[in-house]
């Protein structure tokens, strides 16, 4: 049986033959970039199927995964810049993390809502964000042992 899977929102179209290719892919600037454009162009469909595989093949976890076994961390903050660059919220359960956006058409308010949401679902303070300043998240590593006096 043949298994590919090939990322909606990219425009090259290339088939990724194994998860751990296509959850490298997810987390490089390309996409990134082609997920903001397709937002913004309102292609709404694409943004849907790319969180119905991140479902189906539960690649939230394999992102994570792959971030843990980053032994200098590079790709941990790599990753984590990309999320401040493109201003995006942490995702609830199983989606990705740029399907909610800070950037998107809906007002303030509705956006300042589901961080309230998203703060409770983790049982956080809504005004605190933990997955940029917690040392202790595996995403990101303690920057204070980098700080010079």
């Amino acid at each position: 049986m043949d298994f590919s899977l090939i990322c909606p929102v990219c425009a090259n179209n290339i088939p990724y033959l194994r998860i751990d290719s296509f959850v490298k892919h997810c987390i490089t600037e390309k996409h990134f970039q082609s997920n903001e454009s397709v937002h913004l162009l309102g292609h709404n469909f694409k943004i849907d199927q790319l969180v119905t595989l991140y479902r189906i093949y539960d690649l939230n976890t394999k992102v994570e995964a792959y971030l843990s076994s980053d032994k200098n961390g590079c790709q941990r903050l790599s990753y984590h810049a990309l999320v401040l660059k493109y201003r995006l919220i942490p995702s609830r359960h199983n989606s990705p993390p740029w399907e909610t956006m800070l950037g998107n058409p809906e007002s303030s308010t509705s956006v300042q809502a589901q961080r309230k949401q998203d703060a409770e679902f983790r049982n956080i303070e809504p005004d605190r964000e933990p997955w940029i300043t917690a040392p202790e998240s595996p995403l990101i590593p303690n920057h204070s042992q980098f700080q010079t006096s």
